[in-house]
């Protein structure tokens, strides 16, 4: 009979969620009714199914950690030197009905490139240089202001001044054809930018020594 009783306070203590001072009696309670070893498991009774919970818990955690996708790689941007030739092309693709162009670091590397070689010397102004550039790229090299006692200095050209100045022969361009028209036939620039197959652009630019700047844009 006394051990039915512990047994049954065993019962209660698993069966209800009891405070530490109501769970201490019980144990002293069922220590009484069925001897030690009822009251150890008794002392331990609510505290298994929290366990049990905790380790469920922690498994839950565990799971979605490793099923949570891995964080976005942010996208390339512009280096400061010619932050804004994105936004300056895509405001001109948008009038043509073209979507945005991402920028590419890739691009951008090659651009570099290119300009590399244009700045030395004569900065860009050699004919031939220029001419096989501008045969995978937008360049436009800009001379330095020279004054009248020999004093130079750089102009101050903006990103969205060199875009309108490439996206200036679209008057060449026609539209539907997608082929350069009229005498001069030269609308290769604005055809870069406004290219619907394109998608990506990379730019650099750089001063040269006598003061000049070349820019370059390639496009993919």
């Amino acid at each position: 009979m006394i051990w039915l009783s512990g047994q049954i306070i065993l019962h209660m203590i698993r069966r209800f969620t009891l405070n530490a001072p109501a769970r201490r009696a019980a144990v002293l309670l069922a220590a009484m009714a069925g001897g030690a070893s009822l009251a150890a498991d008794a002392g331990h009774a609510d505290n298994a199914p929290r366990s049990v919970a905790a380790r469920q818990l922690a498994a839950n955690v565990g799971a979605k950690a490793l099923s949570a996708p891995a964080p976005a790689r942010a996208a390339p941007t512009e280096p400061s030197a010619v932050a804004g030739l994105l936004a300056a092309h895509n405001e001109v693709r948008a009038k043509a009905k073209a979507p945005a162009l991402d920028w590419s670091a890739d691009l951008e590397r090659e651009a570099d490139g290119i300009v590399s070689k244009l700045v030395t010397g004569d900065c860009g102004q050699a004919f031939r240089p220029l001419r096989e550039a501008r045969k995978v790229a937008n360049v436009y090299a800009g001379s330095a202001v020279v004054e009248s006692g020999g004093a130079r200095w750089a102009q101050t050209l903006t990103p969205k001044f060199v875009v309108g100045e490439w996206a200036a022969v679209r008057f060449s361009y026609d539209l539907k054809s997608g082929a350069c028209t009229g005498s001069s036939g030269a609308c290769e620039s604005y055809a870069r930018i406004i290219a619907p197959e394109a998608r990506r652009v990379g730019c650099s630019m750089q001063m040269c020594p006598t003061k000049g700047q070349v820019w370059v844009c390639r496009y993919e």
